[in-house]
Parts: structure tokens; C-alpha cells; sequence
């Protein structure tokens, strides 16, 4: 990141206020806040099963899993809840990474929702919780990836809900023809409202949908110290980024 002292900024407009040491530099090469397992926040003990969840435990009788909920005093809620800030929460304290996994039909229910072992919010929170941070006059010039990366139990008529429901933010999705190098500097000129990268794991028809394969590398590395951890990914991430030959910009996101 370029040097940014004496720039005043904000959590909810870090990337407008930050705009002259950054645009010349495409997202791939910003290092950003992301959050792991967003919308699990409305997570609570009597919470249905999700789909993610091991079949043995998915697949019983409801009253069953009602007890066994009640009996393990919300263990399992507990670890599911990844987060206790609402998507809207997060991306006003400078989150620009949302990690979404989703279930359709979780409990009987014909609805999409986020979930993490236990289903959590339906998934029209979310883009409403989107929409509505973009829409706010300081927050318009800020870039956002929204990473589906799980669909549980999905189906053709699911997955073309899923599609549905993405229309309210039609305007501000920017499709996906739109190289992930381009510079910063050109997304905002080009265009007053496209703020949001929508990756997805499946093919979807969608302008805007870019495969996740394609579109991004997830680094996993198993290390028990935090800083032996933190100490591996800047070195990968030195070598791969920084140090990329001829000083090429990286086509895909880093999360």
C-alpha cells in the first residue's frame, strides 16, 4: 500500500478517502478486511440445522434436533456464529470481503439462506444490507467482493432464485467482462453506481458472475501460532504479489 500518512479517513469510505494513493492499483493488489462466514450473526440455539451440517444430525426428526440443541446448551450455535456484526455492521467498520455460504430449503423452508451448520438470515438481508451502504452518499465510491463459495442443496429452480434474488443490485454489480486488473481509477470513472465484484463457485447466467476458480485463490496453511502463521503468508504473499515478475498485477483476488 502506498503511504497514506496525514490522509484522514474513515472505516465507512476508507477507499474514497484513500482514493489518490490507491487508484492506480487494480483490487488485486489492495489488502482489505474480510469476514469469514458473514450473515451468521442472527445464529441463536434453537436455529434449524443447515444443510452444511453432517446428515446424521441435518436429517433428524425435528423434534429430535430441537433437544438436541436444548441439551447441548447452543454449543454448536456458539462455533457456528462466525460473526456478531450484520453485513451492514461490517462494511461500516471497513469490511470489503464478504465470505457467504448458503443453504436453500434448510427445515422445509423454500428459502435461501446464509448459513454455518445452522441456518442463519435469508439472503435478501444481505443484498438489502449492500444496497443500502452504497446507497449512503459517503459510502458510493466503495468496492465490495461478494464471494459465494458454498450452495447447499441447491437445485436448478434454487439456483435460479438464488439469480433473482441478486436483482436489487443490478446497478451496482460490475460485470464481469470488466478485467480484475483494471486500475481503481478506471472502475470509478466508468461508471457511477458499479461497485460490487460478485464471485460465485458454481457457473450461474449472470453478467456479473465470475467463477471462483478463475477469479480468486484461497490460501489455507495449518500452523498452531498465529505468528508462525502470519509469518508464512507474508512471505507467500510477498513472493507472489510483490515480487510477481515485470511487476505484473495479480488477475486474481488473494483471500
Amino acid at each position: 500500500m502506498p503511504e497514506t500518512e496525514g490522509i484522514k479517513w474513515s472505516p465507512q469510505s476508507w477507499m474514497d478517502n484513500l482514493r489518490s494513493s490507491i487508484e492506480g492499483r487494480a483490487i488485486t493488489q489492495l489488502f482489505m478486511v474480510g469476514a469469514h462466514n458473514t450473515g451468521t450473526d442472527a445464529i441463536h440455539m434453537f436455529s434449524p440445522f443447515g444443510l452444511d451440517a453432517p446428515e446424521a444430525i441435518y436429517g433428524m426428526n425435528e423434534g429430535v434436533a430441537f433437544l438436541l440443541r436444548f441439551l447441548t446448551a447452543g454449543v454448536s450455535s456458539r462455533w457456528a456464529r462466525c460473526q456478531s456484526m450484520s453485513a451492514r455492521q461490517l462494511l461500516n467498520h471497513g469490511v470489503r470481503y464478504l465470505d457467504l455460504r448458503l443453504t436453500a430449503g434448510a427445515n422445509g423452508i423454500d428459502r435461501i439462506y446464509t448459513t454455518h451448520f445452522h441456518a442463519s438470515l435469508p439472503l435478501k438481508e444481505i443484498i438489502v444490507d449492500v444496497k443500502n451502504f452504497l446507497e449512503t452518499p459517503t459510502c458510493g465510491n466503495e468496492f465490495i467482493i461478494l464471494d459465494f463459495q458454498h450452495f447447499y442443496g441447491f437445485t436448478d429452480e434454487s439456483m435460479g432464485k438464488f439469480v433473482e434474488e441478486l436483482s436489487p443490485l443490478s446497478d451496482y454489480l460490475i460485470p464481469s467482462n470488466v478485467p480484475l486488473t483494471t486500475p481503481l481509477s478506471t472502475l470509478w470513472r466508468s461508471s457511477a453506481t458499479q461497485r460490487v465484484f460478485l464471485v460465485v463457485k458454481p457457473t450461474i447466467h449472470h453478467p456479473a458472475a465470475r467463477l471462483r476458480g478463475w477469479a480468486l485463490r484461497s490460501i489455507w496453511l495449518d500452523e498452531l501460532q498465529l505468528e508462525a502463521l502470519l509469518e508464512r503468508l507474508n512471505r507467500l504473499l510477498t513472493r507472489e504479489l510483490v515480487d510477481a515478475p515485470d511487476e505484473r498485477v495479480p488477475s486474481k483476488l488473494y483471500v
